[in-house]
């Protein structure tokens, strides 16, 4: 075979390929697209009734989170279902977030990407209920005013003088799993360094209580 007449033919079907591919996009992103929704509870797998549920799209250039724009808004039913019946566009992409009160309500753990627009499409929102933990700390040695005591219960640190300590620490937790508890107590007149963990069980939608008494 001529070798001019081999690349002009190859040349057509490099360009046949990329156009196959751009109109095989176009259908993928773009047109009529139906989403069948749930929300879950992520630790019972339970549906979660009345969560508010939000159809967002971006164009992905948004330098702070995932800069979506809200295009539609629903309540979940009472077993935790939705449906959304929209027109995706071409280079956009969409995704699908839920909050409801008593659940952890971030960017991370709430929203689900649709993979399939241009079509119809299932999707599952997963929400991590909430607990509170109850911290009673108290100095019962007592311990001497060089000694200081450090814990990171909850998002921040907390360190004081450990001399007769006596406070009530309350937070935020994850529901129904385990909460890692850790603290220190440093004496800076001998160096020494003491260490203790824990670990307990913390309901959802329940205050947990626990005593350190050091």
């Amino acid at each position: 075979m001529n070798r001019l007449i081999y690349i002009k033919i190859m040349k057509k079907i490099y360009l046949l390929t990329i156009i196959s591919l751009l109109i095989i996009s176009c259908e993928k992103e773009s047109g009529p697209t139906f989403i069948n929704g749930s929300v879950k509870d992520k630790t019972t797998n339970a549906g979660i009734a009345n969560a508010d549920v939000g159809l967002f799209e971006t164009d992905g250039e948004s330098a702070f989170g995932l800069g979506g724009v809200l295009i539609d808004e629903i309540y979940s039913d009472a077993a935790g279902k939705f449906t959304f019946d929209f027109e995706a566009r071409n280079g956009y992409s969409y995704y699908v977030q839920a909050i409801k009160d008593q659940y952890w309500n971030n960017q991370t753990d709430n929203i689900t990407f649709v993979d399939d627009t241009g079509g119809e499409t299932d999707v599952i929102v997963y929400l991590h209920p909430e607990g509170w933990l109850k911290l009673t700390i108290r100095d019962t040695m007592p311990f001497t005013i060089n000694t200081e005591f450090r814990m990171t219960p909850f998002n921040g640190s907390f360190w004081v003088s450990a001399t007769e300590l006596d406070t009530i620490l309350t937070g935020v937790i994850f529901g129904n799993q385990y909460k890692p508890l850790y603290w220190v107590l440093e004496d800076f007149t001998t160096s020494g360094i003491e260490t203790y963990t824990d670990s307990i069980y913390c309901p959802a939608f329940d205050t947990t209580y626990y005593e350190i008494l050091y």
